[in-house]
């Protein structure tokens, strides 16, 4: 893989930095985002209500059942 992983900060300008977000609605807007490597800068709490998607994490494929919750927290590491 040649292309670069984008970063991405929190929302600047939430006095509490905290967001509930419908997943649906997220996929529809920034589709090309979600679905490109990427990296946050925040932590993430994702409650998968139905269905059965497979979500990728750190390029390996999850299989998600209804009803399971995954929390993602930011690694940090030295930039080269």
């Amino acid at each position: 893989m040649t292309s670069k992983i984008e970063k991405y900060e929190f929302k600047s300008g939430l006095p509490q930095e905290f967001e509930i977000i419908d997943m649906a609605e997220l996929y529809r807007d920034f589709v090309d985002t979600l679905t490109a490597p990427h990296k946050t800068k925040f932590y993430h709490i994702l409650w998968f209500q139905k269905g059965i998607p497979t979500h990728i994490i750190d390029f390996n494929p999850v299989n998600v059942k209804p009803n399971s919750v995954f929390f993602f927290k930011q690694r940090y590491r030295s930039e080269v």
